[in-house]
């Protein structure tokens, strides 16, 4: 049950006997630090044997020495912040019947570096990987992968490469937000807002923005190295500091009505933006648009 194992402080390896389906929610949580509890847990190695189906919410939270444990193909359910905080955890195999990363199930591993497998996951949840620094690779299918949930992989400083899932309709808040080591990135045809600072502090240099997108939040792009950018003919409104403190020299905006736009949505000293020839005097009239020093048609 619940707590099963919470006091165990001096726990180094644990092989769940054979007859075990469900790892129950907290069974092998560690409350370290807190007032009235033993102190850090040393759990540092875990079998699961065939036949586990269920590990439960918060099933290993904390164990923070937590270096190894395989996940068995039979696993179906992966509960919400169920290795959270497993500071030690370098690597995970995520068995093909599993159909959801839960909300924070990984987060604060920071040395995670390796999530394979994965070939069953339709969503990631929020804060999911949330601040796993060492995060490397995550073995992404995008013909299976359908949603992924706010602030996912915030601060995932490691993380190469990214997707944002085809049917999307939004890219929710954070979810790459101080992904440093993210150079580029493709938001499908389908996505109509790009929620706020969903790449904030991230490392985009280049990003394909999709005809049929309407709004991009506060912050979406605030703080990256981006030098460039198209704005799709269907673009509506452009938040407070969308793309502020960016490396941006030139802006493409393919709207033939200005976008609703704030002053400060970019940096806009040293950027040069083209709008359509034909819509030049209506920007250039408009309110915000007409104060930007650099303004062209094209």
């Amino acid at each position: 049950g619940m707590h099963l194992f919470t006091a165990a402080n001096l726990l180094h390896e644990v092989k769940c006997p054979r007859s075990i389906r469900v790892v129950q929610d907290e069974a092998f949580r560690c409350y370290a630090g807190q007032e009235g509890q033993l102190g850090a847990c040393e759990l540092r190695r875990v079998v699961l044997y065939p036949g586990v189906e269920t590990i439960g919410e918060r099933a290993f939270y904390q164990q923070m020495f937590l270096e190894e444990i395989n996940l068995p193909e039979s696993l179906e359910v992966l509960g919400e912040a169920a290795f959270c905080s497993c500071h030690h955890l370098k690597e995970i195999n995520i068995p093909s019947k599993v159909k959801a990363v839960g909300n924070g199930t990984f987060a604060y591993s920071y040395a995670l570096k390796t999530v394979s497998g994965m070939a069953g996951v339709e969503t990631i949840g929020s804060s999911a990987f949330h601040h796993c620094y060492a995060l490397e690779t995550v073995a992404f299918h995008p013909d299976v992968l359908k949603g992924i949930g706010q602030g996912a992989f915030w601060n995932c400083s490691s993380l190469k490469a990214g997707m944002i899932p085809e049917g999307s309709a939004t890219v929710e808040m954070y979810t790459y937000k101080g992904c440093t080591a993210l150079k580029s990135i493709v938001i499908p045809k389908g996505v109509k807002s790009i929620e706020e600072s969903a790449f904030s502090e991230s490392g985009l240099a280049s990003v394909e923005l999709p005809e049929g997108l309407e709004t991009i939040g506060e912050s979406a792009f605030s703080n990256t190295p981006l030098t460039g950018v198209v704005l799709p003919s269907s673009i509506r409104k452009l938040e407070k500091w969308a793309f502020y403190a960016t490396d941006l020299s030139v802006v493409h905006v393919k709207a033939s009505t200005p976008p609703d736009c704030a002053f400060d949505t970019f940096s806009v000293e040293n950027c040069v933006f083209y709008v359509p020839e034909s819509a030049l005097d209506a920007y250039q009239a408009d309110a915000v648009w007409g104060t930007f020093p650099y303004l062209r048609g094209e």
